[in-house]
């Protein structure tokens, strides 16, 4: 299995927006986003992965077939100071469990070294136990987890890479 992250071309945008559609809707269950009048969620920052110097969209492709996504930013909490924010992280359910997320993150945070903002929702076990193994491998256990000041049910991962 070949594993490739592959930068977002702004005229695959629409492609990228089809996935976040799929991702949104699944967080939905944790979030309460309820759909549009024309059945979406929406997603209004996707234009500023073109404009913004420091956002990255990146497609996950499996032997050459669309697999999910990650996106990074430079949105920083001004009080943890931040460099690089993961704000989504999505495999397609086929493709889930296979390690694809450690290749992906393990490239990830090859590429992007700094301090690190992750959000996850509290019932959102199965990201949890992702995040943690994953942020435990790459920090020997130094990592902080703080209650979101934004949203009541979200917690935040801090740590350095």
């Amino acid at each position: 299995m070949e594993i490739n992250l592959v930068e977002v071309k702004y005229d695959e945008k629409e492609i990228l927006r089809n996935l976040l559609e799929k991702s949104y809707y699944e967080f939905s269950q944790y979030s309460g986003t309820e759909l549009n009048d024309i059945g979406l969620i929406g997603f209004k920052w996707l234009d500023l992965f073109w404009i913004e110097e420091n956002w990255h969209a990146y497609f996950i492709k499996i032997d050459s077939k669309l697999a999910g996504h990650i996106l990074i930013t430079d949105v920083c909490d001004r009080v943890f100071n931040n460099k690089y924010q993961i704000w989504d992280l999505y495999i397609v359910y086929l493709y889930r469990r296979k390690g694809i997320g450690k290749f992906v993150i393990k490239k990830i945070f090859e590429k992007y070294k700094g301090k690190y903002l992750i959000t996850r929702h509290k019932n959102n076990h199965n990201a949890i136990l992702f995040w943690n193994k994953i942020i435990n491998d790459y920090t020997n256990d130094k990592y902080e987890i703080v209650n979101s000041q934004i949203q009541e049910d979200t917690e935040c991962m801090i740590f350095e890479i």
